[in-house]
């Protein structure tokens, strides 16, 4: 029951008991128990009470054009356009296999590496940044944030219920921050960029309502104490790197937004990005670090968490677990090939498309280098794994990305 009915429960059940009392006072120990009746009963008041306005403080730190909600309201918000931008933009990679890449080589006249990390590069689904190198293209993402804030001038946030909120600020986050990364890509590792007091998260690149707002505005101020800091929040707000939750395929809907959720989470537990065992502890993805406002680091609450989405192997694990290390991490963008360097010599691919069983895409990015095409079929070979085999070919297609129904 929410706090005002456990409160109106309560205040009726002490009415009655000082209505049942009111006339059988007959003499001090009579009157001794009243009284204690009187104090459990209020001391119960207090305590809801408190908690009520423990609560009300909480939302009190939301900026007051978002604060509030409505439980009984049936009014939803249509990501369709949304989805279809993210159906024609991103790459499902699938549940991860855990499955390793193969380290880079030198080409044949360099000694020149690209740096990789063979546990995770070939994880989590991939955005095609590569394809954001017009203006025509960046301003199809400008149109879709700028239609996400325009929301509360259509109608109040307040209005809508939590989950539909929820929704709302998810794909405002992540549409946002792809946004940014567009604009400074191809850099290809993104820790400078997302960590410190200057990072893309610290700016206040939004305004909605007329309240200026950051992306970390929205994950430790608004999200944080309009939801209680529920920890499934996190798996929600991508983050451009591999090291983050995965961005899906499509928006955040109010009527899905907790199942989508709990499918990030259980991706992201059960890949090596998120945990990996060794032999005497268990390394944890520093991303829960950076989130520890949401999930306290303590072994017993992160490993009650991970155990609510891990799989079997990984449950029998952490239950033999005594020590968490959260230094598991990748900085590279979630990009298909494009900041892969030609070191050496290397032959030009004109165009291509990318088939398999599940998807295809379609784009027009100019020549590939010959190192761009091996890395694009190497992150294909994992994907045809996380799917269970399947076949994969790599070949010529041309590039446009469509513009989606508003």
């Amino acid at each position: 029951l929410p706090i005002y009915a456990l409160q109106i429960l309560t205040l009726n059940c002490i009415s009655s008991r000082l209505l049942k009392h009111t006339y059988v006072i007959k003499d001090d120990k009579m009157y001794q128990s009243y009284l204690k009746s009187i104090l459990k009963y209020s001391s119960i008041i207090f305590v809801l009470f408190c908690a009520s306005a423990l609560s009300y403080a909480d939302e009190s730190l939301v900026p007051k054009p978002f604060r509030g909600d409505n439980p009984e309201s049936t009014q939803v918000i249509d990501y369709y356009g949304l989805s279809q931008f993210y159906e024609k933009t991103v790459l499902d990679m699938g549940p991860s296999s855990r499955h390793n890449v193969s380290r880079s080589v030198a080409r044949v006249g360099t000694k020149l590496k690209k740096k990789v990390k063979v546990h995770t590069d070939g994880e989590g689904n991939r955005f095609i940044y590569e394809s954001f190198d017009t203006q025509k293209n960046k301003a199809l993402l400008t149109q879709l944030k700028e239609q996400l804030i325009g929301v509360p001038t259509q109608i109040s946030l307040n209005q809508l219920n939590k989950d539909e909120q929820l929704a709302y600020w998810l794909n405002l986050y992540n549409i946002s921050l792809i946004s940014e990364l567009v604009n400074i890509y191809p850099k290809r590792n993104l820790k400078d960029w997302l960590s410190g007091e200057n990072s893309i998260l610290e700016q206040k690149i939004l305004t909605v309502a007329d309240i200026p707002l950051s992306l970390n505005d929205i994950q430790f101020k608004i999200l944080k104490n309009k939801f209680d800091s529920d920890p499934l929040i996190i798996y929600g707000l991508y983050q451009g790197n591999i090291g983050s939750p995965n961005i899906r395929k499509e928006a955040y809907t109010g009527k899905h937004v907790y199942k989508q959720l709990k499918a990030n989470a259980f991706e992201f537990i059960n890949s090596n990005r998120g945990t990996f065992p060794y032999s005497t502890g268990f390394q944890i993805s520093s991303y829960y670090e950076r989130n520890k406002d949401y999930l306290e680091l303590s072994n017993k609450d992160l490993k009650m968490h991970l155990l609510k989405y891990a799989k079997s192997d990984v449950k029998n694990k952490l239950n033999n677990t005594s020590s968490f290390r959260a230094n598991i991490d990748n900085w590279h963008v979630t990009d298909l090939y494009g900041t892969e360097r030609t070191y050496g010599v290397g032959a030009p691919v004109e165009s291509w498309d990318v088939n398999n069983d599940e998807y295809t895409l379609t784009f027009d990015n100019g020549p590939l280098s010959l190192n761009q095409k091996r890395q694009l079929q190497s992150l294909l070979k994992i994907r045809a794994v996380n799917f269970g085999g399947g076949s994969v070919t790599v070949t010529d297609l041309p590039d446009q990305i469509e513009e989606v129904e508003k």
